[in-house]
């Protein structure tokens, strides 16, 4: 039985490396899409893209709506979906993606 924790333990440290490589890339990647884009779009479609992708995992899930938590839910997805993309987009107009991502790293 120990094998199969072990895979268990592998592909959950897999899935957070793939995690944290994927939110490193996203201040360079902010900053060259600014410029054609703008930081409004780039909100906006980030939010759309995450939400598409979240509704078949949910419905997969089967889980319920957790009604009691739906303020703190909306807290969280106004600064994490809206304010972090926008504030950041809005700053890579006129930084380098190098210096955000050692503000973020901090």
């Amino acid at each position: 039985m120990p094998q199969k924790s072990q895979n268990v333990e592998n592909f959950g440290l897999a899935l957070g490396f793939v995690g944290v490589a994927i939110f490193a890339a996203t201040l360079p990647l902010t900053r060259l899409a600014v410029p054609a884009l703008g930081p409004q779009f780039l909100t906006a479609a980030r939010a759309l893209i995450a939400g598409l992708l979240a509704i078949p995992f949910l419905a997969y899930g089967g889980r319920s709506i957790p009604y009691p938590q739906i303020p703190r839910l909306a807290l969280a997805a106004l600064c994490l979906v809206l304010g972090f993309p926008l504030f950041s987009g809005l700053a890579m107009r006129s930084l380098p993606g190098a210096h955000a991502g050692v503000i973020v790293g901090v």
